[in-house]
């Protein structure tokens, strides 16, 4: 998830502060980063709602972590981009 990495990078928030909110380990946030391990149902909805963008369920069928929405969670509510 190439754009948890820029989020966290734009946002000047480190692995270490990030992971802490997310509530999962340092090690575990860096395997999300690098697409080596992809998030439950559980830490992508804690993801979503941390950085307010949306991780589509197309993680869980096989599409990996590239396949991620650049809309922001408020924006798929009212519909923007749909």
């Amino acid at each position: 998830m190439e754009k948890l990495r820029m989020y966290r990078k734009e946002n000047g928030i480190t692995q270490s502060e990030l992971a802490a909110r997310i509530g999962v380990s340092q090690s575990k946030l860096s395997k999300f980063e690098t697409g080596a391990m992809v998030p439950d149902v559980t830490e992508a909805f804690t993801i979503e709602k941390v950085t307010d963008r949306v991780v589509r369920a197309c993680m869980w069928a096989g599409g990996g972590a590239t396949n991620e929405s650049t809309h922001t969670s408020a924006q798929i509510r009212r519909g923007v981009g749909y």
